[in-house]
């Protein structure tokens, strides 16, 4: 797994926390918060919303690189999909690949923006 850089210890440091301490806050140990400092390890979805209320910042301010992995990984995902819902013409098939479309489209449009 590539190295996710994230700003959690960027964070804590500005709030004087140390990493047993914000471990503690977030439900997690030191060591894992230590991992995901360094980018070794992915945080647990628990542990990007814990973080995220701590610091009164959203996860993708957090961990941008992350966010920007699960959206490649969801869209890739979305990508295969889509051929097949395109193929399904019954309402539920046309709802499917409408999501599909919206998803790309916010995507597409927080691109072009960021």
């Amino acid at each position: 797994m590539p190295k996710i850089h994230c700003y959690v210890r960027t964070r804590r440091r500005e709030w004087c926390l140390t990493q047993d301490e914000l471990a503690k806050l977030v439900g997690s140990y030191r060591q894992k918060v230590r991992e995901i400092e360094n980018g070794a390890t992915r945080p647990t979805a628990d542990e990007l919303m814990a973080f995220a209320f701590v610091f009164n910042h959203t996860a993708p301010t957090l961990f941008p690189a992350y966010t920007d992995c699960i959206q490649d990984e969801v869209m890739a995902a979305a990508s295969q999909l889509s051929i097949k819902f395109e193929r399904d013409k019954t309402k539920n098939g046309v709802r499917k690949n409408t999501l599909l479309q919206d998803m790309l489209a916010r995507v597409t449009s927080h691109v072009e923006y960021v």
